[in-house]
């Protein structure tokens, strides 16, 4: 609610977002995921924390497969910029987009991915905001390799020095000590993920909560923006700066190298169909919108199940004196 109360009337899909277009609202099961059917889904990753939550663990589910049979060496490579609360944020996302795709590309890349065995790499971008910094975008590179045996600390020197320059040709400036970390995998990919939790990072990273005083998460600056204009201002200035972009991205031909099949949009992710548990009528739905409990029935189908659900429905029926 935090979010739709921010974005009214600027003309983004998330404003209709999880409205009934039937008779009946679903709450419905795909594997061990919980979610809603018969209702509109806006389909944004950036600025619906519905639709992104549905998003992200698809997308989590089909890395993860990835992960565990490709045979590949992970490497996680996160990249930041130096940034000041009075940069535009689109500013910085085309600085530290350009300068990737740039480092991605031309001869340095062809001799960089030879040399390492880099057969396949996925990318996701991450945002936090800070009131003394103001907004921090940094981007996960999640690199397959053909083998361990690569030189990690070789292959981040030569990376680091790499982004760098390219960062400073495109006019902003990065940390040669915090502009790039690297962790690797030691035994494999089970090792890995245990470790570093790889695939939350990539796939779930807009959904996590900010940990340092002052910084805060996207969704943390919606729930403040009902009440704080600077973190209302903030949350719009990212909600422009996102549109249109992806939030995961493959390199190309990653997705066969990795045995996986063809990607599905956000769109079709958050409209999945499945198992239904129970049904939520119209005017009762309205009551769920109305306190917000969107998510509450939710955790209540999965935690309690159908008949806990159905009598939370009839409460609310029965406080807003529909029955």
């Amino acid at each position: 609610n935090s979010v739709k109360s921010i974005m009214e009337g600027t003309g983004f899909r998330v404003e209709s977002c999880m409205k009934a277009v039937g008779k009946e609202v679903r709450v419905q099961k795909t594997g061990a995921v919980y979610h809603y059917g018969g209702v509109i889904t806006c389909g944004s990753v950036w600025v619906c924390p519905v639709c992104a939550s549905r998003i992200t663990e698809k997308r989590k589910q089909e890395l993860q497969e990835a992960l565990d049979t490709s045979g590949f060496f992970p490497v996680l490579v996160t990249v930041t910029l130096a940034h000041k609360r009075s940069d535009a944020l689109s500013n910085l996302l085309n600085t530290l987009n350009t300068s990737l795709r740039k480092l991605k590309a031309g001869r340095w890349w062809q001799n960089f991915a030879e040399k390492y065995g880099v057969k396949a790499h996925v990318s996701s971008l991450e945002f936090t905001y800070s009131t003394e910094k103001g907004f921090h975008p940094h981007k996960h590179l999640l690199f397959f390799l053909e083998s361990a045996d690569a030189d990690i600390q070789e292959f981040k020197k030569e990376l680091t020095e790499r982004y760098l320059y390219l960062v400073q040709k495109e006019g902003g400036y990065a940390s040669a000590f915090h502009a790039i970390d690297v962790q690797a995998g030691a035994s494999g990919a089970g090792v890995y993920l245990a470790k570093w939790g790889v695939v939350a990072e990539v796939t779930k990273s807009n959904l996590k909560e900010a940990k340092q005083e002052g910084s805060f998460s996207m969704w943390q600056l919606a729930e403040l923006g009902e009440s704080e204009a600077w973190a209302r201002q903030a949350f719009l200035e990212y909600a422009y700066a996102t549109y249109g972009k992806k939030a995961i991205t493959y390199s190309h031909g990653a997705r066969k190298a990795l045995g996986m099949n063809k990607e599905k949009t956000d769109a079709e992710l958050a409209e999945v169909e499945t198992e239904v548990i129970t049904t939520i009528s119209r005017k009762a739905w309205k009551c769920v919108l109305l306190i917000g409990a969107q998510a509450g029935v939710l955790i209540l189908a999965e935690t309690k199940g159908k008949e806990a659900v159905d009598k939370f429905i009839q409460v609310l029926l029965d406080t807003f004196g529909f029955t």
